[in-house]
């Protein structure tokens, strides 16, 4: 394992040597999450993000166009892609680069720091407003530039399918019976589907907002990799993580409306989130994606 990464990393160093001069590389760090990209870290300051696969690079692809549009119309920072090298159809060479947004992962411990500085309103507000930014863009804009739709009942029937057949048989009788009511629940209601389309992030968790712990403030969001044109709920699911209280905290700031069922669809997107990790894992044969999501599927039940 470690012979393979490093002979990923010469290569992925070879192929930055296109836009950044071999002697001025002064420092390469390999940021280790992600399993859509290899992500480097060179010189302190710049991001470079390489495509696992070439469905990941059709999203990098996606990201150029949509990123500079984000870019006029939301009050936090994004990506600025300044190195464009490559393409989908090899996706082995292709990479962008941008400089990196000064910040640190809104984590849990952070959160619970500003909780205690008593600043989560001032943190709530930032990300309501970003949020309703980022929804209020427009959805004819979004579909020209190529974001596909997502979140319609076809799509959950498909993903709990694609859940019996590859992940209920690791699961034990009560993982799985829990798992098949939630689902079954939700997939029986018309209502679930009747949201009002907008321009999601897609995976608005703790690891993509970025904030500054020592101005007290949120800085920027990464990683658009999963933006789609869906239910603007999906959004605030990963606020659940931190508490329950703090969904709310953020919604006070949203300035959008949204239907009665808003909140019950919260809920169940959090509930599914162990099943991406259950899934991703089997598919990519990575044992520790797979745990993490037993151990949070545990979790939720």
């Amino acid at each position: 394992m470690e012979f393979r990464e490093t002979t990923i990393t010469s290569k992925k160093k070879k192929l930055l040597t296109k836009v950044i001069p071999k002697h001025a590389i002064k420092e390469l760090k390999i940021i280790e999450k992600g399993w859509d990209s290899f992500v480097f870290l060179v010189n302190n300051r710049l991001i470079f993000r390489f495509p696992r696969r070439k469905k990941v690079a059709l999203c990098l692809e996606l990201e150029k166009k949509i990123l500079p549009e984000i870019k006029r119309i939301v009050s936090l920072k994004v990506p600025n892609f300044k190195f464009i090298c490559g393409s989908p159809n090899n996706f082995q060479k292709m990479f962008v680069g941008y400089d990196k947004i000064e910040g640190e992962e809104f984590s849990k411990k952070i959160y619970h720091y500003f909780k205690k500085q008593e600043v989560l309103p001032k943190i709530s507000q930032q990300l309501g407003k970003f949020l309703t930014e980022l929804h209020n863009f427009p959805l004819k804009k979004a579909k020209f530039l190529g974001v596909k739709e997502t979140g319609s009942f076809n799509y959950w029937t498909q993903y709990f399918n694609g859940l019996r057949n590859k992940v209920f048989p690791h699961l034990g009788k009560k993982e799985k019976n829990w798992s098949k009511k939630i689902f079954v629940d939700f997939l029986a209601h018309k209502a679930n589907f009747e949201f009002r389309k907008t321009l999601i992030h897609g995976d608005f968790g703790n690891c993509h907002i970025l904030v500054n712990k020592e101005k007290e403030r949120v800085v920027g969001v990464i990683d658009f990799s999963d933006i789609a044109i869906g239910d603007a709920a999906y959004d605030f699911c990963g606020f659940k993580s931190y508490e329950e209280s703090f969904v709310k905290s953020v919604l006070k700031f949203y300035r959008r409306s949204f239907d009665a069922g808003f909140i019950k669809r919260i809920n169940f997107y959090y509930q599914v989130v162990p099943f991406h990790l259950l899934l991703g894992g089997l598919n990519l044969k990575k044992r520790e994606y797979f745990q993490e999501g037993i151990r949070l599927l545990q979790s939720r039940m």
